[in-house]
């Protein structure tokens, strides 16, 4: 078996999200590599705005909610000047601030979005002559402005500091002449919609995972919204369609509210991304073991239909994910698909977020490795989602503790069962993944090698330096700076290699230089790779390149592999 080509990995694989129903027509974003990351908006009839356009909100950095269609009028925000722009023509400056998560009010003839200025958030109403009022203020931020279908009132959610969206947020409701009242608070409340008959629904994690009020399951409906505007259920007919999580893994339910009961969709997919409604058709982003992700139409227990695949290789044995409950934690272990060593070198990744989760899905990055002989564990530590509430809080105050532990757990678990090569084990981790593998090595020599790709390596410096959104959120995790690998690095043997972007404003790549630099003080193996011009997250093809092989010469040389 050949190993998977670099080519294959940064030049077919499209990146889908952010889908939108409007008037029977399916729209959606699609990011393209080999166009240095353009975000493209699409139809089934193809792209739908000039080339000149890159659909792309930087609010809160990671942005979402960057476009909306509604009664086929196309409001988006281009990301060279982040501008609001009204069916092609500009409507906001850029002194105005950023905008997203869009909703269009066509009584008013305006625009209400979530509004980022250089240290304020706000929800504001943009008129189609380019005024902006804000008409909620005070909280730390905004998100999910939903009208109702009278027009009659809006609803948005807010939340403060020190707090995260999936800790605790507000749900309020204003009718444009009274006071505004709040609906729900003390849990952390999700996805408002509105049915046609303006019934309101809503999900909140208050039960212990993300559930509608009235009927909670035992599982995740919603998922911590790094990004605006996620769709994480939709109406479709008398019922509601929503995507559940249990141990990391996805499935659809068609959920009846009134009879309060839920069936399964059955699909071979075990991860979905977003989900709308024609009212006959669902529509997701979805994939599996054996699934890159792939834009489908779905029929409900009747037939699943393919409208556009983000790569069109096709591996013949890919590896196949297998689930591990090893004790303290979870991961997915993906054996070698080209077996070239007796006991495989064994790569360990703690996802980022560190609020995120694996799934047990085919994935390109994971066979770059395996089909190059290395075996591959996807560490679903203690803080993550995708197992309720309770799990996901575990790692607050204890940030590069457990989820280090967990990460060591792992390899023994793999050690102890003579599936790896104990002497060529190493881990790999981006962004708060980065932490989490720069914190592993200060508690162990177990790891050959670790490699931080844009990750933090000192979250009190990180504190003074990093956007507003995440300002907070460190200092909930950590409970302590002493936890930050700079302060351990004398305890280090491990040889490292930092790799990051130079225009990075989440996780500035000051943060991996004062690493490189302590390393290098004191005589620890390093190496150090900036790559110009890329952010937080590797988008374009000769980045990508780049990261990749230059991890690949390094592990091939440091844990001296054929």
């Amino acid at each position: 078996m050949r190993p998977l080509s670099i080519d294959t990995l940064t030049h077919k694989a499209l990146r889908f999200g952010q889908l939108c129903m409007d008037r029977g027509t399916l729209y959606w974003t699609e990011s393209r590599p080999d166009e240095k990351g353009r975000s493209v908006l699409m139809t089934l009839e193809g792209e739908v705005l000039p080339k000149t356009t890159n659909i792309k909100s930087r609010v809160h950095e990671y942005g979402g909610g960057s476009y909306l269609v509604s009664d086929g009028n196309i409001i988006f925000t281009n990301d060279t000047d982040q501008r609001v722009y009204f069916n092609d023509q500009p409507i906001t400056t850029k002194e105005q601030g950023r905008f997203a998560d869009f909703c269009f009010d066509a009584k008013r003839a305006c625009i209400y979005a979530v509004r980022e200025l250089e240290d304020t958030n706000t929800l504001a109403r943009i008129g189609l002559d380019g005024t902006v009022i804000d008409i909620a203020t005070g909280a730390d931020f905004y998100a999910e402005p939903r009208l109702s279908p009278d027009g009659s009132c809006i609803v948005w959610i807010s939340w403060n500091h020190p707090n995260m969206p999936w800790d605790n947020t507000t749900l309020t409701q204003w009718d444009f002449s009274s006071p505004p009242k709040i609906l729900a608070e003390n849990a952390s409340i999700q996805h408002p919609m509105w049915t046609l008959n303006n019934t309101l629904h809503y999900l909140t994690d208050q039960s212990g995972t993300w559930n509608f009020p009235s009927y909670p399951l035992p599982a995740d409906l919603g998922y911590p919204p790094w990004l605006l505007n996620m769709k994480r259920y939709c109406f479709h007919q008398d019922k509601i369609a929503a995507i559940a999580t249990t141990d990391a893994t996805d499935t659809l339910y068609l959920i009846d509210l009134k009879d309060k009961t839920h069936t399964e969709i059955e699909t071979p997919f075990t991860s979905f991304n977003e989900i709308v409604s024609d009212g006959i058709n669902l529509y997701t982003i979805a994939s599996g073991p054996h699934n890159l992700p792939t834009l489908v139409s779905i029929l409900p227990q009747t037939q699943i239909k393919t409208i556009r695949k983000s790569s069109d290789i096709n591996l013949k044995k890919p590896s196949e994910p297998i689930s591990i409950n090893f004790g303290s934690a979870h991961m997915f272990f993906y054996p070698p698909s080209n077996k070239l060593y007796d006991l495989p070198p064994l790569i360990v990744s703690p996802h980022s977020g560190p609020t995120a989760h694996y799934a047990p899905t085919l994935n390109l990055t994971v066979e770059y490795w395996t089909s190059r002989g290395f075996a591959f564990a996807a560490v679903n530590y203690a803080g993550s989602s995708g197992f309720g509430k309770a799990y996901r809080n575990r790692l607050n105050g204890q940030w590069g503790i457990l989820d280090a532990a967990d990460c060591i757990n792992a390899r023994q678990y793999l050690k102890d069962q003579q599936l790896i090569d104990p002497t060529k084990c190493a881990i790999i981790g981006s962004s708060a993944g980065g932490f989490t593998a720069l914190a592993t090595i200060t508690q162990t020599d177990a790891f050959a090698a670790a490699i931080s790709l844009y990750g933090i390596c000192d979250v009190k410096a990180l504190c003074t330096c990093t956007h507003k959104f995440e300002s907070h959120y460190n200092n909930t995790l950590i409970g302590t700076y002493s936890h930050s690998p700079i302060h351990h690095v004398d305890k280090i043997r491990t040889p490292v290699l930092l790799i990051h972007g130079s225009e990075d404003k989440i996780v500035p790549p000051s943060q991996s230089e004062a690493f490189y630099s302590a390393l290098k003080a004191r005589h620890i193996p390093c190496e150090y790779k900036l790559i110009e011009g890329e952010g937080h997250g590797f988008r374009s093809a000769d980045a990508i390149k780049t990261s990749f092989l230059t991890q690949e010469s390094y592990l091939k040389s440091v844990l001296e592999l054929k």
